[in-house]
């Protein structure tokens, strides 16, 4: 039906607007004022159609699952109605015949490509799923989250990151040439159902962007549909039409050209600026691991470890640059910034919301761990630890070819 055609059209072309500043993250701030224009139609919707009666507010949270997200998709949906039947009214089918649905494909496969690369680079790159924290190996599983604990697994594995990595770049890549993009469609389908799956089993608040991914790979693939099935059915295949969105082959060479070069630069921009903001969370503390404590003295008297008093710690850990974590004997955390003078080997824990200090302690390298002697706000510590080992933890045995059992155990 001319209409239901139409309807597809528009509502491609309103999911796709104004690339590429919906695209990404580098240009957040024009896409979340192009999201606010949208408000009043998506009150308007959630007021009159669903009945909320509440201001239904855009908020870039990091969670692309809000309600303002959903509702969002179906104002889009009944935009792209009303729009398709005041096409089909004036121009019937014409559209069809006419070069909108190549313009169609051709920024579905440029955005696709662009976040497949995006999502690749950043798992190369060790900005997506990075190594779990030294905090992790004391963590339980009852008290982490399913999003938290598919981050931790997914980060443990740096190889099967990277494999992930190189196969959407991969992906990324096969999606920008013409003669390619069906192949890279297929690819992005096995991929994105996989992600979507990993999404709604470990509630990850980006089921709905993983959905959308799925729907732009399927709509490359419909396009070359009869071929496919005469492939499968194990049939002669005739070559597919590598027509461009353009009437001229000169004007679609340049097209792809621009093409080609919008989606290198965005991605060496949105990774390059990725990069910059993960520089400080990258790398490891001077006094990197872990240190039990075994005495703690404030002022001078030695502080019994009983779970009731809350300034005995249990262990401090030094894990990335500027980053400590003190856990107490009743396993509360406190995390703190960590200044570390490795010359005068003095260090400060300041607290991460207000910057104010909690201790300032001198460091002492012994046979066992460190000692620890400085003073709080308001009495002085001493501090004894000793190094806890951390190949003895089960997690850290790595691979091994043979294996007479299964090493399947939970090391308590």
């Amino acid at each position: 039906m001319p209409w239901i055609r139409n309807t597809t059209y528009a509502f491609f072309t309103l999911l796709l607007l104004p690339l590429p500043f919906v695209v990404g993250d580098l240009l957040s701030g024009v896409r979340s004022y192009y999201n606010r224009l949208y408000e009043p139609l998506v009150n308007l919707v959630s007021r009159h159609l669903l009945g909320t009666g509440e201001i239904i507010r855009y908020a870039d949270s990091g969670s692309g699952d809000g309600l303002y997200n959903w509702l969002y998709f179906l104002t889009l949906i009944l935009m792209a109605a009303v729009a398709g039947g005041l096409i089909t009214a004036i121009w019937k089918d014409r559209p069809r015949r006419s070069g909108w649905p190549r313009w169609i494909l051709c920024f579905l496969a440029f955005a696709l490509s662009y976040y497949l690369l995006i999502y690749g680079f950043a798992k190369l790159f060790r900005l997506q799923f990075v190594r779990p924290p030294l905090m992790a190996l004391y963590e339980t599983y009852g008290r982490s989250s399913p999003m938290h604990l598919l981050w931790t697994f997914m980060g443990y594995s740096r190889p099967y990151v990277i494999f992930t990595g190189l196969v959407e770049v991969l992906a990324g890549v096969l999606l920008l040439p013409r003669r390619t993009r069906t192949a890279g469609a297929l690819l992005t389908l096995g991929i994105m159902v996989h992600v979507l799956m990993l999404n709604l089993s470990y509630d990850v608040p980006v089921k709905l962007f993983s959905a959308q991914l799925i729907l732009y790979a399927l709509v490359i693939i419909w396009q070359d549909r009869a071929r496919l099935w005469q492939f499968m059915a194990n049939r002669p295949i005739a070559a597919g039409s590598l027509r461009g969105p353009l009437r001229s082959n000169r004007g679609n060479a340049v097209l792809s050209a621009a093409k080609y070069v919008s989606v290198a630069v965005l991605t060496l921009l949105t990774v390059g600026a990725s990069v910059a903001v993960m520089k400080g969370f990258r790398g490891q503390s001077p006094l990197y691991g872990v240190y039990e404590v075994t005495e703690m003295y404030a002022n001078d008297r030695l502080i019994p470890p009983l779970v009731t008093d809350t300034r005995h710690w249990r262990r401090i850990i030094f894990d990335r640059p500027r980053y400590a974590a003190v856990t107490h004997l009743d396993n509360t955390i406190q995390h703190y910034t960590c200044d570390i003078d490795t010359m005068r080997q003095h260090l400060q824990l300041l607290h991460p919301g207000t910057g104010e200090l909690y201790m300032a302690l001198h460091y002492e390298a012994t046979e066992q761990g460190l000692k620890l002697t400085g003073r709080t706000t308001y009495e002085t510590v001493t501090i004894q630890t000793k190094t806890v080992d951390l190949a003895g933890f089960g997690i850290n045995r790595g691979l091994h070819w043979v294996n007479e059992v299964p090493y399947n155990r939970y090391q308590y």
